[in-house]
């Protein structure tokens, strides 16, 4: 499945702190480390996702709340 989100927001590994608050976007990527391989499994909680669109299998997610808006986006 590919997932295209225009921006994810929420706490990079459950934490807490300030330093792992995760806000990324297209203008404001993830940081990318030199060598690292793709993809690394990771995980967020309190996560908000701006969705541009999903192809190619079902996403499932346990408890998911889906919140849909008309308009445009900032």
């Amino acid at each position: 499945m590919t997932m295209y989100t225009e921006q994810l927001k929420g706490k990079l590994l459950g934490s807490t702190l300030p330093i792992f608050a995760a806000d990324y976007t297209a203008e404001h990527p993830p940081p990318l480390i030199p060598g690292l391989k793709l993809p690394i499994p990771i995980f967020f909680t309190d996560v908000k996702i701006r969705q541009a669109g999903q192809f190619g299998g079902t996403l499932t997610i346990p408890n998911m709340r889906v919140y849909v808006t008309d308009g445009v986006y900032p």
